[in-house]
């Protein structure tokens, strides 16, 4: 699955997990970072008081810092900020999924739609029973890849849901971003949002997150 940030990410996942790693396996080679799963927490709560507002895809986020300089990147909207920070903002559809063995994106004939792709890595551990068609368990497999990077050694991972929306935030053990978050609208099935930010406190990416509503 191939994840995009911005300029500065273009893909995390592109390896195929071992099989063995599924069915039958044994303590020593399930990779412990497979295992967790994200944490509920409550709804983030917002800055009361907002620049501007973001409109990407149906989601609306509200800025409380205004822009220094926006740029666009194919599909990636990049806000830098008077303060210092950087925001990333990446609608991802099929296309954004594609592999080498894949181009056409990893769900095209997968019973798995973008959006539960997107969320596989965060709410399904190795302890799951795991699809057994060939074209789901490549999602699968994919997402299992993504899930080591996601959760790292010991990484916590919180989801918040709000009616029909659902965000999975973190503070990345990947560098160079400092925090992240994936949202999704349960209504759609086809694409969904990636948010990254740098040179900002989880707190106030978390007012960020806490922000958005769909449109």
């Amino acid at each position: 699955m191939k994840f995009k940030i911005g300029t500065i990410i273009t893909t995390f996942f592109l390896l195929s997990f071992p099989l063995l790693t599924y069915g039958g396996a044994t303590n020593k080679n399930i990779d412990p970072r497979c295992l967790r799963i994200a944490t509920m927490a409550e709804w983030p709560t917002s800055n009361q008081v907002s620049s501007y507002e973001v409109l990407l895809q149906n989601f609306v986020i509200q800025i409380p810092d205004g822009p220094k300089r926006i740029s666009t990147v194919n599909d990636s909207l990049i806000i830098f900020n008077k303060n210092g920070s950087v925001l990333h903002f990446d609608p991802i559809s099929a296309k954004d999924l594609s592999t080498a063995a894949h181009p056409e994106g990893i769900t095209s004939n997968s019973k798995f739609t973008v959006t539960e792709a997107g969320q596989i890595p965060f709410e399904k551990s190795i302890n799951d029973p795991f699809p057994t068609e060939p074209v789901d368990l490549a999602v699968w497999q994919d997402a299992m890849e993504n899930k080591k990077e996601i959760f790292g050694e010991s990484n916590v991972v919180y989801k918040s849901k709000k009616e029909n929306l659902i965000v999975y935030y973190y503070e990345s053990p990947v560098p160079p971003l400092g925090n992240y978050a994936s949202v999704h609208d349960l209504t759609k099935t086809d694409t969904f949002l990636h948010i990254a930010a740098q040179n900002m406190g989880f707190d106030e990416f978390k007012k960020i997150i806490g922000s958005i509503i769909l449109r």
